[in-house]
């Protein structure tokens, strides 16, 4: 027992110091009035904005722990704190223990190439602080120290503006090569568009689709109207022609034009711009490129831009004014979500400030008199599609055709005895 005793006895004494030793490494601030453990803590609370909005610009006040010390900062810390804007310590009148500070008036030796100097002067509240500074040697090798530190290292001094150091999230979302390709550049200027030489295998498709007859009033009327909607039913082409027409009249009259087409989904955006740039005879990625979530395929040359609702919303972040596009088509129209409601406000707003920017809404199937009287009595315009001959085929036309005769044994049979052949010879 007196053996078993002792070891408790141990155990308590044991466990009682090292609760000492973790209080006494707390720091109070006396300015914020909140307990920090540890000299690295202590530091980037010193150096964040609320302890220096609190602060106002005083220097740093250390009050007694919980058990009543000023735990004694090493001269690192010390060197750092001053080069951060001054130090001081409320002075208790002796060492760090029993409610007494554990700054000292003498001279700090050097530590690692460090010297500082100690000096009393007066808290205005009638106790003493402790001033820590440092000789020029000293900051310099200090500074290049702190350098190699950047978790605990000061804010400069002046911040540089917001603008200058944010990151466009239109290169978040595909376009970390902006700056060579100039899709998302504020300053862009658009282009005059190359006149494409087309694929001769697919220029009699585009001229069999119906939006084809309608070539010269789309134009018109975009060319008329700031605003404009076009309503095509399925398979007339506008999808992929209207944005051609665009593009090849500027070609041809010699003026700078830049199209950005949204799509609702990813796949019909890169599909799209693939289908369109085979019908150029050109390259995707050239003067037809597309925009999605993490892909993209354009470049500084690209006038037809085929890309998502969400990532033209995104580029409207950074650039309210998209600068250098002339003209913005948003197909299907009709599919209304969040996306393509903030976006049709967005358009909306734009159009009041750049009224050199063209907007062209299409769809299939739309209130044409409900977007038109949004955008202000916007014209429109319906293209019609075309029909295919539809004959008509029923089951015993096709297993005439064919010559398939029915197994009455299968399971799938049906007639007396309810197939398997239970009927056979009745």
């Amino acid at each position: 027992m007196p053996k078993s005793k002792k070891k408790k006895s141990g155990h308590g004494a044991s466990v009682a110091f090292k609760e000492h030793k973790e209080e006494a490494n707390k720091f109070i601030c006396a300015w914020c009035h909140i307990e920090i453990s540890g000299e690295v803590s202590l530091l980037q609370h010193v150096w964040g904005g609320k302890h220096q909005a609190k602060a106002a610009g005083r220097p740093l006040r250390l009050l007694p722990n919980r058990i009543g010390i000023v735990p004694e900062l090493s001269p690192r810390a010390k060197q750092e704190l001053a080069s951060g804007g001054g130090f001081s310590m409320a002075a208790f009148g002796g060492p760090a223990s029993g409610g007494k500070s554990s700054s000292s008036s003498k001279s700090m030796p050097k530590a690692n190439g460090l010297q500082t100097g100690s000096q009393k002067v007066s808290t205005g509240d009638g106790g003493a602080s402790q001033r820590v500074g440092l000789c020029k040697e000293s900051e310099k090798l200090l500074t290049a120290a702190l350098a190699a530190m950047p978790a605990i290292r000061p804010p400069a001094a002046a911040a540089p503006a917001a603008s200058a150091i944010k990151r466009s999230r239109w290169d978040e979302i595909g376009h970390e090569n902006s700056r060579e390709t100039g899709v998302n550049a504020a300053g862009k200027v658009a282009q005059v568009p190359s006149i494409a030489h087309g694929n001769p295998a697919l220029a009699p498709l585009r001229e069999a689709l119906p939006v084809h007859e309608h070539r010269a009033l789309i134009l018109r009327t975009i060319g008329e109207n700031q605003v404009c909607i076009i309503e095509g039913e399925t398979g007339c082409g506008k999808t992929t022609q209207v944005a051609q027409y665009i593009i090849e009249d500027a070609a041809l009259r010699g003026a700078p034009c830049s199209v950005v087409c949204t799509q609702p989904r990813r796949i019909s955006a890169i599909s799209v711009a693939e289908r369109v740039a085979q019908e150029r005879g050109e390259a995707i990625g050239g003067a037809v490129g597309y925009s999605v979530r993490l892909e993209s395929k354009a470049c500084g040359n690209t006038c037809l831009l085929f890309c998502t609702t969400g990532i033209l919303l995104r580029r409207l972040e950074t650039d309210a004014d998209l600068h250098g596009t002339t003209h913005v088509l948003v197909d299907e129209v009709h599919e209304r979500g969040v996306e393509s409601d903030f976006l049709l406000l967005a358009l909306r707003d734009l159009s009041q400030r750049r009224r050199d920017l063209k907007v062209v809404m299409m769809s299939a199937t739309m209130d044409k008199e409900l977007f038109g009287n949004y955008f202000g009595g916007a014209p429109g315009l319906t293209i019609p599609g075309r029909t295919f001959p539809v004959e008509t085929f029923f089951v015993e036309h096709a297993l005439q055709a064919t010559g398939h005769v029915l197994n009455p044994s299968a399971e799938w049979a049906v007639g007396k005895g309810k197939g398997k052949g239970k009927g056979k010879g009745k």
